[in-house]
């Protein structure tokens, strides 16, 4: 067996990460993930969008995308 340690199958338990950063990264990967489903409805923007705006086909995913960024300032922020 290797000098390094072992975890699981009868070794060390994993140590809990500390909650503000595990808030921090669900609010990091938040914004990944919103922001990927964005550029996705943004490309499936049809050519001929008739009366309606190209930003209507994706709105939903663009509010999405930017509550995610505010919970991430809102996190990393300075306190008063």
């Amino acid at each position: 067996m290797d000098d390094e340690e072992r975890y699981g199958f009868g070794g060390k338990k994993p140590t809990p990460a500390n909650p503000e950063a595990e808030k921090l990264a669900a609010a990091i990967l938040a914004v990944i993930d919103t922001e990927s489903r964005l550029a996705d409805a943004i490309d499936r923007v049809p050519s001929y969008t008739g009366q309606w705006r190209d930003e209507d086909y994706y709105a939903r995913e663009q509010e999405e995308r930017n509550r995610a960024v505010d919970a991430l300032y809102d996190l990393l922020r300075p306190r008063q």
